[in-house]
């Protein structure tokens, strides 16, 4: 069983697009300036849109996409940066790994997350849902999974 946590390519596409749209807004503002602006009013926008677009973008490029196969008693855990990829193995003679479901408020709505703990402690996001009772399903299929049939 195969899941996936593909998500953080909208973020991705999101960073990429606003650093492109920041790239060519810095163009035309180095070639035309902005008329009828002070100019060191719109030089200090341009240098927090920078400062902000490049902190955001080291932020999502540094966040993995993640692919979880689990089978009967082993986990092969794949993550996969912009630039690299990273696979792990867990077998059920070794720690088994646990699992959490956390929940986020953004924008005044819950999101709930099935989390991977590993036996090193890192914390690997499996599913995200806006409905708990979705991610305790996915959950009891993971731990089935994993406890063989």
């Amino acid at each position: 069983m195969v899941f996936a946590n593909n998500i953080i390519i909208v973020l991705w596409v999101f960073m990429a697009l606003w650093m492109a749209m920041l790239l060519l807004i810095t163009f035309l503002y180095l070639r035309d300036g902005f008329k009828d602006t002070d100019p060191h009013l719109a030089a200090l926008a341009m240098g927090f849109f920078w400062l902000f677009g490049t902190a955001g973008s080291a932020w999502a490029f540094s966040q993995p996409r993640t692919r979880v196969d689990a089978g009967p008693g082993r986990i092969v855990v794949r993550e996969r940066y912009l630039l690299y990829s990273r696979t792990h193995h867990y077998s059920a003679a070794a720690a088994p790994p646990s699992t959490h479901i956390s929940k986020e408020i953004d924008d005044g709505e819950a999101t709930y997350s099935l989390m991977l703990e590993t036996p090193q402690g890192r914390r690997i996001p499996i599913v995200s849902r806006s409905e708990r009772h979705e991610v305790e399903t996915e959950r009891e299929r993971f731990l089935a999974l994993w406890s063989g049939p």
